[in-house]
């Protein structure tokens, strides 16, 4: 079932049963059910649940979503968020509400006090009642689950969110918060349970999460919409057969053909031509495991993602190689020639709209004409659209760049993650109808092509934390409008670093989207266990006039599937994987 059968609606006071009944389906597993009431009367407890639902339905700023399906009107998912409001100056004290309730028998009370004073405790940290949005609950009928009702839940209020170049927090239990981080949040703080007295974990984490991610424009964010549902073609085993034919040719392994054909069963509308296989993959994991441990893959999947909202993964492209089982440049066998034909071949039976192409010959070949209308555009180069005349009719290619640009060798490089982004985006709008190409595009085009021209490779030298200290600095400077100045010493350095951090919010700003992303690329890959590592994300972050907004790539941080560790070890960084395909 697709997410064009559901629809998302304002609750009304009478849902607030059904809301309650969803919650307690969703949640069946968590330690906090578990061990909050464990002898408590089930009946007894679903009428209190349903009380304290009722209550809060008519509280200051409370709005309640649902999902329903559209023929029916069935509710099977909702939301509860806490929209920007003033609080009642006469409401009891949260905190004496939580320690004088009347508590449903059977419950472990001492826990119960210590649960919700935590969480109470977290959020005022963090959230601003006259100014933050809030969710505290997004609930999915366990059947309904992964079918992107998350995000359809989360979609309209980020909307409002970014109308008003606001923030968003989000309460996170271990299952939901994978959704939140591929949404653009970060985990800004954790609450802590310790269970293990009453037979349960010592330390059950949950997640509150705040905007404060890698900074990109409102023009981008604004231009993403769900694209048409897509249709899965008959003719899938046509190019499947033409794979394993040519991988058994070659003598390729079982599974290296396997993985290559999971790659080309998605949907024919929208194909992705990628370069060539990586040297070493491992092909004997299940498909999951083999797109994220490729840097390359995990971006196409993130993109996709993301140009999507949701809708779609790069389970629902179709994604090629111009040198099908090639992975070395100077191969005799199988040769340029060969992996052509056998691209072309591809490509006419799928007989895509979009073809989104992210390759170019180099130092190889190409010399079949077909499939030279098909090769990349490069880093900032003209024209991104490109329409093509094929014998199955209109088809568009959009000229774009190998993700491993961004990904692997240009890790801290924002014009080129924000044109990459661009690209998926524009792929997936063309479906809607022809689009063209924004104004603001150039600028972003320009410095993509100003930083390819001035150095090939953006990482940091051995003498890291200098090197980084300097790059956020410059950044800052020219940010701000200041002349860019260097100490010898690297003390001064990062003193000047902080400094400049510091007036951030009240300084006179020049340059926003990618000078923001930048310095906060920097920041947060290597002085995340800086004290004021938080207060410095959200500076950056607002300074850039934009919406808050994650869509990382690089090496040993990932915003959206929940990697972010500690400060980076810099020659990891350095290491990276650098697969071509």
């Amino acid at each position: 079932m697709s997410s064009s059968n559901f629809k998302i609606v304002p609750c009304e006071p009478g849902d607030m049963a059904v809301c309650v009944d969803i919650f307690d389906e969703a949640f069946a597993g968590d330690p906090a059910i578990t061990y909050l009431h464990p002898r408590s009367d089930p009946k007894v407890l679903k009428e209190k649940s349903l009380q304290n639902f009722e209550k809060s339905f008519t509280a200051p700023g409370v709005k309640y979503f649902k999902a329903i399906l559209e023929d029916t009107g069935e509710i099977v998912a909702f939301s509860k968020w806490v929209y920007p409001h003033t609080p009642d100056p006469n409401a009891e004290d949260p905190e004496t509400a939580i320690r004088t309730q009347q508590h449903v028998p059977g419950s472990n009370n001492e826990l119960v006090v210590e649960f919700f004073t935590k969480f109470l405790r977290g959020r005022r940290k963090w959230i601003v009642p006259e100014t933050h949005y809030f969710m505290s609950i997004l609930a999915v009928r366990p059947e309904y689950q992964r079918k992107g009702l998350g995000s359809m839940l989360l979609a309209p209020v980020l909307e409002q969110v970014d109308k008003e170049n606001a923030k968003a927090f989000v309460q996170g239990s271990a299952q939901g918060v994978g959704l939140y981080l591929k949404h653009g949040w970060v985990e800004v703080d954790e609450i802590l349970m310790d269970y293990s007295p009453y037979g349960g974990a010592k330390d059950v984490k949950t997640a509150l999460l705040g905007c404060l991610s890698i900074p990109l424009p409102r023009c981008i964010r604004s231009l993403v919409k769900a694209p048409p549902v897509p249709m899965h073609p008959s003719r899938n085993a046509d190019v499947l057969n033409l794979i394993r034919k040519f991988g058994e040719r070659y003598n390729r392994g079982v599974d290296e053909i396997r993985q290559a054909c999971n790659l080309a069963t998605g949907c024919s509308d929208v194909v992705v031509i990628l370069e060539r296989p990586a040297r070493r993959h491992d092909y004997s994991v299940n498909f999951e495991t083999f797109v994220a441990d490729c840097p390359s893959l995990d971006a196409v999947d993130k993109l996709v993602r993301f140009a999507t909202q949701e809708t779609r993964s790069i389970q629902d492209v179709s994604v090629f190689d111009a040198y099908s089982f090639k992975p070395m440049l100077y191969t005799n066998s199988p040769s340029d020639e060969e992996c052509h034909s056998l691209l072309e071949q591809m490509l006419k039976v799928k007989k895509p709209r979009v073809v989104i192409c992210c390759w170019s010959k180099g130092k190889a070949t190409c010399y079949n004409q077909f499939v030279g209308q098909f090769t990349g555009g490069g880093v900032g180069r003209q024209p991104t659209r490109v329409d093509v005349d094929t014998e199955w009719g209109p088809c568009v290619a959009i000229k774009s760049f190998h993700p491993a640009t961004a990904v692997c060798h240009n890790p801290y490089n924002a014009d080129y993650r924000a044109l990459l982004i661009y690209h998926f985006i524009a792929a997936f709008l063309q479906l809607r109808g022809r689009t063209e190409e924004p104004a603001w595009l150039e600028q972003i085009k320009i410095e993509s092509k100003r930083s390819m021209r001035s150095s090939r490779n953006d990482h940091l030298s051995d003498d890291w934390e200098r090197d980084a200290c300097n790059r956020i600095t410059g950044n800052l400077h020219r940010s701000i409008g200041m002349r860019p100045r260097r100490y010898r010493r690297i003390e001064k350095q990062k003193e000047l670093m902080n400094d400049l951090l510091g007036v951030l919010e009240s300084s006179w700003y020049r340059n926003g989207s990618t000078y923001m992303s930048n310095i906060f690329l920097l920041w947060y890959t290597h002085y995340k266990s800086h004290p004021r590592c938080s207060q410095r994300n959200h500076a950056i972050a607002q300074r850039g006039s934009l919406p808050i907004m994650g869509f990382d790539f690089s090496p040993g941080i990932d915003f959206l599937d929940c990697l972010i560790t500690s400060m980076n070890d810099p020659a990891e960084s350095r290491r990276g994987k650098f697969a071509q395909r």
